[in-house]
């Protein structure tokens, strides 16, 4: 395990030196997109700056949540890159880890920018937008991540503002197990007019308001949960504006769901963000957008809901200013792609009080240029090398590398054929229930002396990309060192944050396939980790010893006949083995749907589903019991 001093000697600039300083540098290099000749697509990266041919995991542009209304974790649950560890329904609480990292080594990406919550990467997933305002999620790993992400060293999941298309209203309701029934309604106007100097030709605004309820498919599982937001869109040949406002209010409850004590737990949130994002394109040469939101997270956490107050009441209420850019411009020999962020966050608490801090100003920024070189007809290969910088008001400055190199077969009307190599740095600071916890009582004991994360990461992939579809096959290796884990320890019953050093070795595959009447996503991951937490008081992990062994995603969409989807959903999963949890340590779940729009009809679609199907009692997060099979029926009528 790396010691302070190594850190700094190896790592470290020192806090005179703030990355968001030399974010300025970069806006006179960026200034062209004022001025820019546009194309079509604003919610669209051009190929040329960024070459590389990304799979799209979900094999469909709709994705049913079984239990509530459908949020942005909703789509990920079945996607072959992310793991979604629920406690009781995913859309209630769940901790998204990417290729075995923790909850907190993942990011959460909308245009240029991260939502970010500083007291703890429980709450990253809390995000107040509809999906219809969203585009389908990436994710970005290795390179990407490294230059894109900000305080994520694993992975970042990444969506773009979608585009209005067209005025219109959405109505669905729906009905389901244990008592559950959930309302939401989507409605879009859109209005063209005379294109004005910015570029700008039509004004949209869109709004959703979705509701559900239920009571659980266990006992004191229920929840209650709100969303309202808008938009105001502006928008043009290659350009696009969205000013954005949501709030989302989440109660619910469940057994053990953060400490293992055999009591009933329940979570009360209430998420506001409002955000402002700006992106313009020049005709395959060049790219600017610019992103800023203001964000608060209330939480009031009971240990026992029928003893509110229990030990510490467990407020919270989280601040994040932030902005952003990214832009990538192409020059006649070679390209250059950057990145730059800006966060300042504030924490107020009724327990976090033994941290050094409960108020950070954080930046990064990253570049990264390219160049292609061709040979022949068929054959590119293309170097990228870049660097970046990240550093806190709080914590040492960190300088980390990246590095790439991709070869490209050019196989006709074909597709691609592409093989990479590549290392990348990353870091990140622990949040701030990490820090402010007490070392000696309470339920989450922190650690005030907790440093940046230092991680390494290495990958060689092999792609084929073809027209209908693709195989895609990496070998990662990924080096953290001193990873804040939260752990169980011999003779104690709180969760401590721990140090660790892990090095993760794993094999991931992914294909995709899609014509006319069926689509598939199948995805496989091996992984094998070696960790080193120091610490001889450390009897099991809750989160970084809990990861797949294994896993196997199979997702399927057929369309019969006319009108008709069949939606299928697939994943098996051995887990490492792990003293927290109880019963097996693999599992097969099963998702299975069906819509259909009525032929006399066409406006209303009924849908039926069931989750679950073979009630599987898994628990994803060791200790917290798994749902048990539900399902729902209902319909969606168009206006």
């Amino acid at each position: 395990m790396r010691k302070k001093t190594d850190k700094q000697t190896s790592y470290c600039l020192g806090k005179s030196i703030y990355p968001w300083s030399f974010a300025l540098g970069f806006l006179p290099f960026l200034s062209y997109a004022s001025d820019a000749n546009t194309v079509d697509g604003a919610a669209t990266e051009p190929e040329v700056v960024l070459p590389e041919l990304i799979i799209q995991q979900s094999p469909r542009n709709d994705v049913e949540s079984y239990s509530s209304f459908v949020m942005p974790v909703t789509l990920l649950r079945y996607d072959p890159q992310v793991d979604v560890q629920a406690r009781g329904i995913a859309e209630a609480q769940s901790d998204i880890s990417i290729r075995g990292g923790i909850f907190e080594n993942t990011g959460f990406r909308i245009g240029a920018i991260q939502l970010f919550d500083p007291q703890t990467g429980h709450y990253f997933a809390e995000i107040p937008i509809s999906p219809h305002m969203l585009s389908l999620p990436v994710v970005y790993t290795g390179t990407e991540n490294a230059w894109r992400g900000f305080n994520a060293t694993a992975g970042t999941i990444a969506s773009q503002w979608a585009n209005v298309a067209q005025s219109g209203a959405n109505a669905t309701v729906l009905f389901g197990s244990d008592d559950f029934n959930m309302e939401e309604i989507y409605g879009a106007w859109v209005k063209p007019f005379k294109s004005t100097d910015w570029g700008y030709d039509r004004i949209a605004v869109d709004a959703d308001f979705a509701r559900s309820e239920g009571d659980g498919s266990i006992a004191y599982a229920d929840h209650d949960f709100a969303r309202y937001n808008g938009r105001v869109q502006l928008s043009g040949e290659g350009v696009q504006t969205d000013i954005f406002a949501g709030y989302q209010s989440k109660f619910f409850s469940y057994p053990q769901l953060y400490a293992p004590s055999n009591t009933i737990e329940t979570e009360n949130l209430q998420t506001t963000l409002v955000f402002l994002n700006h992106r313009m394109e020049e005709t395959e040469d060049a790219y600017l957008e610019m992103s800023g939101y203001y964000r608060r997270n209330k939480d009031d956490y009971e240990f026992d809901r029928f003893r509110p107050g229990i030990y510490n009441p467990y407020k919270h209420e989280s601040q994040v200013w932030a902005a952003g850019l990214e832009g990538g411009r192409r020059f006649d020999a070679f390209d250059v792609n950057v990145s730059a962020q800006v966060l300042n966050d504030g924490l107020e608490t009724t327990s976090l009080f033994y941290g050094p801090t409960l108020n950070r100003t954080y930046g990064k920024v990253a570049a990264l240029a390219g160049r292609t070189f061709t040979f022949g007809n068929d054959w590119e290969v293309r170097p990228e090398a870049g660097i970046a910088l990240d550093d806190s008001s709080y914590d040492d400055a960190a300088v980390s590398p990246i590095a790439k190199l991709l070869f490209v077969q050019n196989v006709g009307d074909e597709g691609q054929n592409q093989l990479y190599v590549s290392y990348d740095r990353s870091t990140q600071v622990p949040g701030y229930t990490a820090l402010g916890g007490s070392m000696s009582s309470g339920l989450f004991r922190g650690n005030p002396d907790l440093d940046r994360q230092i991680t390494d990461n290495f990958e060689i992939s092999a792609s084929l990309l073809r027209k209908n579809w693709n195989l895609q096959t990496t070998v990662f290796l990924r080096e953290d060192n001193d990873l804040t884990d939260w752990t169980f320890n011999t003779g104690g019953g709180a969760r401590n944050a721990s140090l660790v050093d892990m090095r993760t070795l794993g094999w991931e595959t992914i294909g995709t396939y899609r014509q006319e009447f069926f689509a598939a996503t199948i995805g496989y991951i091996w992984m094998d980790k070696h960790e080193d937490y120091n610490d001889p008081a450390v009897n099991a992990s809750f989160y970084a010893g809990n990861y797949a062994k294994q896993r196997v995603t199979a997702s399927f969409v057929f369309y019969p006949v006319e009108g008709m989807e069949i939606h299928c959903d697939n994943e098996y999963r051995l887990q490492e083995e792990n003293s927290l949890r109880n019963g097996t340590r693999d599992a097969f779940f099963t998702g299975l749907s069906v819509s259909y729009a009525l032929p006399f009809l066409p406006e209303l679609t009924l849908v039926a589903g069931v989750d679950n199907v073979w009630n599987e009692d898994f628990e994803e997060v060791p200790s917290v019991p798994g749902s048990k099979r539900t399902w729902f029926f209902g319909g969606s009528m168009q206006f």
